[in-house]
């Protein structure tokens, strides 16, 4: 079937039944109907409107026929010609009248915009949005409007989303797809689920759509938004970095002029130390014992109390060896305890900072992991060292 009733949806093979049926059954209104055509952009045939601009009704009462021509594609009223504006070949001289009131130069797309015009705006008025549409392209006319607008660009997103026969063959704008995988990582997928809405959902299940190629005009959508498996799909690195020259970031820079992202959680920097993050590092710089020194002096102490485990087992431990390690482990808890002092003062601090009901207070987090944790290790530890 080649054509398509404007105003019903019937199909016909020939213009001559679409035009006989609408002068039967919609002869008070314009003479439109839709025809299959091949866009030669996506290679896909869609139906196009054509509206011919007469009134059968109102030509019949003029006392005049309309007469058609399957061959040409031509209607004809009397000695007056409406060439159907896809046949570049049928062309009269009020067609030629016509066409001149145009500028000259106009491509494929202007010339189809110049067709369904009227027809969108008619649409508009009925929505009430035709003022705004009207401004929206008054506004790009004096260049007061940013095109690059985000917003906008969505809005073509939504435009290009439902013009696709199924929603897997949406493709989708480098600017979107950053704003959407921005809001992904900031705001997680509850965010891309409200933006998005239902879309197909349910269809698949009720047998009414197939999986993968569900048509984007039965969808239900807020805004047009790639899958998240899409969205997971970047090249934001996630890796913790210790404290330092970040080098490879250095070395990412150097290779390639791009923007690199260095982002950090400072819940997990500021939860406690771990086996080997969390120590204040500035290069020997830092209030004295530098970090430097500590693990130098860490070193030497366990290389030294696993001399003097060696000596136990072969029996060869002098009195000064244990004299040693009684030191090093004597001066060990002495500042474990010193440093438990210093964690338990600021723990009332913080309580009477954060009075009178301190575990409602801004400081309640002072008294989990980050101190509470370490005074837990720090007592641990100590009774350890005591009892060996």
């Amino acid at each position: 079937m080649e054509f398509k009733c404007y105003y019903r949806s019937d199909l016909f093979s020939r213009l001559t039944e679409v035009v006989r049926h609408i002068e039967g059954e919609h002869s008070g209104d314009p003479l439109k109907f839709r025809k299959l055509v091949l866009d030669e952009a996506t290679g896909k045939r869609k139906f196009v409107s054509k509206d011919f601009r007469l009134t059968p009704a109102e030509i019949n009462k003029a006392g005049q026929e309309i007469e058609v021509n399957d061959g040409s594609g031509k209607i004809t009223i009397k000695n007056k010609t409406f060439v159907d504006p896809s046949n570049s070949e049928s062309v009269d001289q009020s067609q030629s009248e016509c066409e001149a009131s145009k500028p000259e130069g106009l491509d494929a797309e202007i010339n189809r915009l110049l067709e369904i015009l009227p027809n969108a705006a008619q649409r508009l008025k009925e929505q009430g949005l035709l003022s705004t549409w009207l401004l929206l392209h008054e506004l790009i006319c004096e260049g007061t409007f940013p095109l690059n607008n985000i917003s906008f660009l969505l809005f073509l997103d939504v435009v290009r989303f439902y013009s696709e026969e199924n929603t897997s063959s949406m493709r989708y704008r480098e600017e979107t797809k950053l704003f959407w995988r921005t809001g992904y990582h900031l705001f997680h997928g509850k965010f891309i689920r409200f933006m998005g809405g239902p879309k197909n959902q349910g269809q698949v299940v009720d047998g009414s759509e197939t999986l993968g190629v569900c048509r984007s005009s039965c969808a239900k959508i807020n805004f047009a938004i790639p899958s998240l498996n899409h969205l997971e799909t970047d090249e934001i690195q996630h890796e913790t970095l210790k404290p330092g020259i970040l080098h490879d970031t250095i070395s990412i820079l150097s290779e390639t002029p791009k923007v690199v992202k260095v982002a950090f959680d400072a819940k997990k920097i500021n939860s406690s130390l771990s086996q080997d993050q969390g120590d204040i590092d500035l290069f020997g710089h830092e209030l004295s014992p530098t970090l430097m020194e500590r693990r130098d002096r860490l070193v030497k102490e366990l290389d030294s109390l696993e001399e003097m485990l060696m000596k136990v087992d072969t029996h060869q431990l002098s009195p000064t060896d244990l004299h040693a390690a009684v030191l090093t482990v004597s001066v060990r808890i002495k500042e474990l305890r010193e440093l438990a002092v210093l964690k338990n003062e600021g723990v009332k601090k913080f309580k009477e900072l954060g009075q009178p009901d301190w575990r409602a207070s801004k400081y309640s987090y002072s008294f989990g992991s980050p101190i509470g944790g370490f005074t837990g290790s720090v007592s641990t530890t100590t009774s350890a060292l005591i009892s060996r």
